[in-house]
């Protein structure tokens, strides 16, 4: 069965924590799940990578005819459209996908284990000064467009194709979607300085604040009295 997934198919407004604009050519989109009994927070933030599976992946370069990420034509609006299937296996078809990795992988009636599936839009993946992340998904449909919660389903022959948009999103983790408005789920952690950007639809977040200069000078000043007095 397909699932196809994204922002939307024209440029829409997407920023960086300060405010300034998303650079696709900066960024990789991953559609995907984190292993059972993982909640993602910003204060594990560097356990994301080791406990995320990537279902499918979307790069400004991509040469999978199913993906995109760019510009609008002629305009500063973004957009980022993916599809990919998921098998009898409950395993990825993408060429991105995480290798041996399975999406829901236990069906009724025996104890099921479902997986809730994620957007993750990142600069990189390492837990870094610069770091930009935002994470979002469908909890329970009350996205401003309605649509079912996002759960990789049991794929059966007469599976329906699944359509994960951000228009029916209902829940950010980190960063903000729908420009914060609407709902307190909106809005995830993270930090964010510059400019509002009520007008965005993604807004990224850095991991954490860099340091003030003078926060780092008053440390070192404070620190050459002790030094001395240790070699003393």
């Amino acid at each position: 069965m397909n699932i196809a997934w994204g922002s939307n198919t024209e440029g829409q407004k997407m920023v960086i924590h300060n405010g300034s604009d998303l650079n696709p050519a900066d960024f990789t989109v991953e559609l995907g799940a984190f292993q059972p009994g993982f909640n993602p927070t910003l204060a594990n933030a560097a356990d994301w990578e080791a406990n995320w599976k990537t279902f499918d992946a979307i790069l400004n370069d991509d040469t999978d005819p199913s993906d995109d990420f760019k510009y609008d034509t002629g305009g500063s609006g973004v957009f980022f459209v993916g599809a990919a299937g998921l098998d009898g296996n409950q395993e990825s078809n993408s060429e991105d996908a995480t290798a041996g990795e399975k999406f829901s992988p236990k069906p009724p009636p025996f104890p099921a284990v479902t997986d809730q599936a994620f957007v993750w839009v990142y600069n990189k993946t390492a837990v870094e000064a610069d770091t930009e992340w935002a994470l979002y998904t469908n909890l329970a449909g009350n996205g401003p467009v309605s649509g079912d919660p996002w759960i990789f389903p049991y794929v059966y022959a007469l599976s329906q194709p699944e359509l994960w948009y951000l228009s029916t999103a209902d829940t950010a983790i980190l960063g903000t979607i729908h420009g914060g408005l609407g709902s307190p789920d909106y809005t995830g952690e993270g930090y964010t300085s510059g400019p509002a950007a009520n007008d965005s639809v993604i807004r990224t977040h850095r991991l954490f604040p860099m340091p003030e200069p003078g926060t780092w000078m008053l440390f070192l000043l404070g620190a050459v009295p002790l030094l001395h007095r240790q070699r003393s």
